[in-house]
């Protein structure tokens, strides 16, 4: 029994003396002997592996534990898949201070192997999927890989560098726009959510701090020259700073290189989190008493660009003196002013750095975003430099302020508001504390600032009702409007003076609320007011699509509220204050023009208004996309005009769209995979309501399943939209419709196992996910009953019990449970007491039963007794299982709630204890505690 097994927060806990020693050393000598521990390796080497931390001093015995986890990877390496494999590797690694020529040697194989593009290893035998999933691990999970970060940097970085670096010119229009922008990869090197524990960043600056900030360097300036022939250079000037030594350095930036390190502006989330482990590499050093000054000095001398010397900036305002009399530069250039204020203003606008599905990420971004310097901006460090240094402060103030424009007030009040000398210290005694209190401003200034008051009064109006909106329309609980309190805001709305300039105009918002949720209820007034709101931005919104922007200006156009509602326009009652026909073209411009996301959300209204409001027309929409998918696109036709500098380009444009919105209303289109643009297909079908889908038109989504089945691989980029869009609609479509043709479609979908199973797994995992969002409608019973009538009709597949048992739930402890009676419960029984005992379906078992199924005790240790009889079959169960969290946490819950059941049964008494017993060959101090209570 180990006191540490699995849990981190005990790994203080060492073995003393010489077990360990013995059974590695056992094993070299007998394991060709005894077949039986063949079984037992992975688990106890596991068990060892979990005393130890990264910076510990590892024995010398775990020689024998890297040869055992070499072993255990040819193993692996035969059937391949890569679950245990993860698992092995992470105990190398951690075992590389004993075994560095060996680890070296494997690493330095697979560099070679990736270098060469070989598709053979014929000195280890691994396959090239094999290494494909070690350099991913390398590169994406590093928290498993930080001792080979700190032995092996060069292996790491030359990886990074062939996976990471692209020379693919920048296309607009391309999903991965952003990677390209500077010249990356994307799949799999998306690193979303951004964070200082994502990349090998972390850990290079750690343990190599200069060879990291070297390759750091290398990224951005790297990054600059495919970032400078994009859109988002729009903005990019040339800022020259001067050093103290007077070497005067030109540095490429505008605010979003400035602002990256905090996760603001559209680079890449790789540069982000690398930037974001820079910080906090710098902190870790000025707080360890490093001097810094040579550090930002030869930054700054090898940088192209500003992305660095906004990191510089956010140090600099905690720790003021960190580089040295250097720091003055970072206050020498009124720009990085404007990019600060703006980065700290963006510091109020909500944690958006935190958005992600792993707590490992977006915990460090919560963390960080609660520092105290992050309210603090260059303003505030001039203000400090000032105190202490004010001979060089000083002279850096009067010459902002020499050559001062009047006409830039902000700039100027600026400028009073950090300079000490416009200040009154008053000081405590007492309290040993001073504060400078601000002069009165110019009485010009004075009056300039006081007409404002009115402006900002509308402004925050404006954002009070525009916030309000929002979250009304998006059903945020904690808002739920009514008519009457629609119409107050609305009042308030109208009496705002739109002359002043306001932060966001709430009017959009507020009218997408009321054709939302009171068409019917709306005045002559209020309706007029949503209706020419909604058709004004519209319009304006295809305009500037037509012009190539797919950008609003305004928020409400990126919340794309006014694309959910504008169908209802149509609308009988409103055809009194529309031009019917022009909005239905306006609605075929988005969806042909380039505009993934507000095309998204108007094929949301589409499918939620348009049918039940004009399902004719509806289905003119539905063909007109299958039609352009058959056709060269719109944006294809964009590029074409504007690459032959057509001077009449938007009438030109208008005239090819007007073409591709003439369809036959008869026409049936047969869909062709050789032959469509998938994504038009995709978005056709999305346009459709699932009752609709389910009947009518359900032989277009068979037609698509047929087509995905036949195609050769799913793993090329460009298809990647595509497929992991069509699993997430089956799986909604499946969760919430069980009539027409459901059961035939989802036929369809398991047929296709055998030859894209990993489609059909990620499907799964689609459903489980959605089957948990919507609290497990009756339709998931369809299913399941489905899946498992499949599954005992064909050949038994693990994957398809494991899909029943919903294994691939995110948080399987989470509130919402199954039912307690119907059909899944009936079927979880027949999985449960004949396959339980299969050792690649039992974790999954015993975390259905700990999480969402546990409503199911203490019946289901019944369902286990039939499946797994005695302690040999225990072990067998047990023999792939990776964590026995969910197995104690299931003998803990029958303890604690019905142990007075379990006691009044002998049978099921004395299986309960034998489920204990073999938990506790597994090392678990839990069951061992139970069992002595229970005994």
């Amino acid at each position: 029994m180990v006191p540490y097994n699995g849990d981190k927060h005990n790994k203080e806990i060492k073995t003393i003396g010489p077990g360990w020693d013995a059974l590695f050393q056992f094993w070299a000598e007998n394991i060709g002997q005894y077949n039986f521990l063949e079984n037992f390796r992975f688990p106890l080497l596991y068990h060892w592996s979990q005393q130890f931390e990264s910076d510990d001093v590892i024995p010398e015995i775990a020689k024998e534990a890297a040869k055992i986890c070499f072993d255990l990877l040819a193993l692996e390496g035969e059937s391949y898949t890569f679950r245990l494999s993860r698992n092995v590797l992470e105990i190398l690694f951690l075992v590389i201070p004993v075994a560095q020529e060996e680890v070296k040697d494997f690493l330095d194989n697979l560099l070679m192997l990736r270098t060469q593009k070989s598709d053979k290893d014929s000195k280890y035998g691994f396959s090239v999927s094999f290494y494909r999933s070690v350099i991913e691990m390398l590169l994406i999970e590093t928290f498993r890989c930080e001792l080979v970060y700190k032995y092996f940097p060069e292996i790491v970085i030359a990886l990074a560098k062939i996976e990471w670096f692209r020379n693919k010119k920048p296309t607009e229009l391309s999903m991965d726009y952003s990677e390209q922008s500077f010249g990356l990869s994307s799949h799999p090197y998306e690193y979303f959510s951004p964070s200082a524990n994502q990349t090998p960043f972390k850990y290079l600056f750690k343990y190599h701090f200069d060879l990291a900030l070297d390759f750091l360097l290398e990224l951005s300036n790297r990054g600059l020259l495919f970032y400078r022939k994009t859109s988002y250079a729009k903005d990019l000037i040339a800022v020259e700073v001067k050093m103290s030594d007077g070497v005067a350095i030109t540095l490429w930036g505008n605010y979003a290189l400035w602002a990256t390190y905090r996760g603001y502006g559209s680079t890449p989330y790789l540069i982000q989190s690398a930037l974001m482990a820079f910080e906090i590499a710098l902190f870790e050093a000025v707080e360890n008493g490093v001097d810094l000054k040579s550090t930002f000095i030869s930054s700054i001398k090898k940088s192209d660009t500003i992305l660095l010397l906004g990191v510089f900036a956010g140090v600099a305002t905690n720790y003021p003196f960190a580089f040295g009399i250097e720091v003055l530069l970072l206050i020498s250039s009124r720009v990085f002013f404007k990019w600060d204020i703006e980065r700290y203003a963006n510091e109020f606008s909500g944690d958006h750095t935190t958005i992600g599905n792993d707590r490992y990420y977006t915990y460090e971004r919560y963390q960080s975003n609660q520092l105290r310097y992050r309210k603090l901006h260059l303003e505030n460090l001039v203000s400090y430099l000032q105190y202490f240094i004010p001979d060089r402060v000083n002279p850096i103030i009067d010459d902002f302020l020499k050559r001062l424009d009047k006409r830039d007030e902000k700039w100027r009040l600026a400028l009073i508001r950090m300079d000490l000398r416009n200040t009154e210290p008053a000081i405590d005694e007492e309290a040993q504390t001073i504060q400078f209190n601000p002069k009165p401003l110019p009485e010009e200034l004075k009056k300039r600032l006081d007409s404002h008051t009115e402006a900002m009064s509308d402004d925050t109006s404006a954002v009070s009702i525009y916030l309000w909106a929002n979250k009304a329309f998006e059903n945020e609980p904690e808002v739920q409007p009514s008519y009457e309190e629609w119409g107050n805001y609305f009042e308030k709305a109208i009496a705002i003076n739109y002359e002043h300039r306001v932060t966001v105009d709430p009017r959009p918002s507020l009218a997408a609320l009321g054709l939302k949720d009171f068409s019917e209820q709306l005045n002559d007034v209020q309706a007029k007011f949503c209706v020419e709101i909604l058709i004004t931005k519209f319009d304006n919104a295809v305009y500037r699509l037509k012009q190539g922007n797919s950008f609003g200006d305004i928020d409400d156009i990126k919340k794309n509220s006014i694309f959910i509602v504008f169908p209802k326009l149509l609308t009988s009652s409103f055809h009194k204050l529309v031009s019917v026909e022009k909005v239905k073209s306006l609605i075929l411009d988005v969806l042909l023009l380039p505009s993934d996301n507000q095309r998204k959300s108007l094929i949301t209204g589409i499918s939620t208004f348009l049918w039940r409001i004009d399902s004719e027309y509806a289905d003119v929409c539905f063909k007109v996309l299958l039609k352009e998918s058959y056709q060269e696109p719109v944006y294809v036709k964009m590029r074409m005009l504007r690459q032959q500098g057509d001077s009449e380009f938007v009438s030109n444009l208008e005239k090819i769209i007007e073409q591709k919105k003439i369809v036959d209303k008869d026409e049936i289109f047969d869909i062709d995979f050789k032959k469509v643009n998938k994504d038009f297909v995709l978005d056709a079908i999305k346009l459709v309501p699932f009752e609709i889908l389910s009947t009518d038109y359900s032989r277009y989504l068979r037609k698509v399943i047929s087509e995905v089945s036949k195609m050769k691989t799913l793993e090329e980029y460009d298809d990647l939209h595509f497929i992991s869009g069509m699993q997430e609609l089956l799986a909604r479509f499946l969760v919430t419709t069980c009539d027409g043709d459901a059961a035939e479609i989802l036929n369809d979908l398991l047929n296709m196992y055998p030859i894209h199973p990993k489609f059909v797994n990620e499907f799964f995992n689609w459903f489980i996910a959605c089957a948990h969002d919507y609290k497990y409608p009756e339709s998931v019973s369809f299913v399941v009953s489905n899946v498992f009538n499949y599954l005992t009709t064909k050949s038994p597949k693990v994957a398809f019990a494991s899909f029943i048992l919903f294994s691939s739930l995110k948080q399987p402890l989470t509130a919402n449970k199954l039912p307690n009676s119907g059909d899944i419960k009936q079927i979880h029984e027949i999985i449960i007491s004949n396959w339980s005992g299969d050792p690649n379906l039992f974790e999954s078992v015993c975390q259905l039963l700990a999480g969402i199924g546990s409503i199911y005790q203490p019946d289901s240790l019944n369902w286990l007794r039939k499946a797994i009889k005695n302690k040999a079959e225990f072990g067998n169960a047990f023999a792939n299982i990776i964590s026995i969290q969910y197995a104690e946490l299931y003998v803990q819950q029958l303890y604690d709630i019905h142990i007075h059941t379990i006691k009044r049964d002998r049978e099921l008494l004395d299986y309960y204890l034998l489920f204990l017993e073999a938990l506790i060959d597994k090392g678990s101090t839990t069951a061992y505690r139970i069992l002595e209570i229970v005994i």
